[in-house]
């Protein structure tokens, strides 16, 4: 009776660190292309229209000029473990949004390359930048999920056409390089005279050891208004 007992009690035990172990397998995956994908789709729908954004770049540019926010220090980011469940976008921090069709990136972007921004969406990278001038630069985290932030941006190829809009205008570039550099090459965001680009700044391998840096120069500056409707409707929830 007693082995009996002792039996069933590690058959039960056995079945049930069998499911914990699955349990904890599938989390990150579940994380990854469920739960998480779900929640940032409701942080996209911020519905600031032009108006919204430009007030909230005329603070945000005060802010940083009082303050000296430390928003653009990216030696304080942090890599990206896994997707968080908990990221939240802050509407005030709202200055536009990136779509690029050919690898279904379609993105807020975000003042100021913050770990909390860069948990959610994109980020620009240096304070003073203006979209269609110089080398107007946005970082993201990689994913193992390629539909979520910068996860398939890997996938771009020359010539592929990628917008940003402040929903005023809309900005298309062609995208025109790529390279895989050192963390250290802070260089690739710099102005290049006699150039208009849009500068697309991701982690690489999977350590975060090296960055993926993706270049497009500008082609054509468009009315929000007049832009084609799968560029408007890719916009319209910003």
């Amino acid at each position: 009776m007693k082995n009996r007992s002792r039996n069933r009690f590690y058959n039960v035990l056995s079945i049930m660190l069998l499911l914990i172990g699955g349990g904890l397998i599938a989390y990150k995956p579940i994380m990854d292309y469920w739960v998480t994908p779900k929640h940032l789709d409701t942080l996209y729908q911020t519905s600031l229209g032009a108006e919204g954004i430009k007030q909230n770049m005329e603070k945000l540019h005060v802010q940083y000029e009082q303050v000296k926010v430390e928003a653009f220090d990216f030696s304080e980011v942090e890599s990206l473990g896994f997707l968080d469940e908990k990221a939240t976008i802050q509407t005030e921090n709202v200055i536009g949004g990136i779509y690029i069709p050919s690898v279904d990136i379609n993105l807020p972007i975000l003042y100021g390359a913050t770990n909390e921004n860069l948990k959610a969406a994109s980020a620009t990278m240096k304070p003073e930048q203006a979209m269609g001038e110089g080398n107007y630069a946005i970082a993201a985290h990689n994913s193992r999920n390629p539909d979520i932030l910068f996860g398939s941006l890997k996938y771009v190829k020359a010539d592929d056409e990628m917008y940003i809009t402040n929903k005023d205008k809309v900005y298309k570039y062609k995208m025109v390089h790529r390279q895989v550099v050192m963390p250290e090459r802070v260089d690739v965001i710099d102005d290049v005279e006699d150039k208009t680009l849009l500068t697309l700044v991701t982690c690489y391998s999977a350590d975060g050891s090296d960055r993926l840096i993706v270049t497009g120069e500008l082609t054509e500056v468009i009315d929000y208004s007049e832009v084609e409707s799968s560029i408007y409707e890719a916009f319209e929830p910003l």
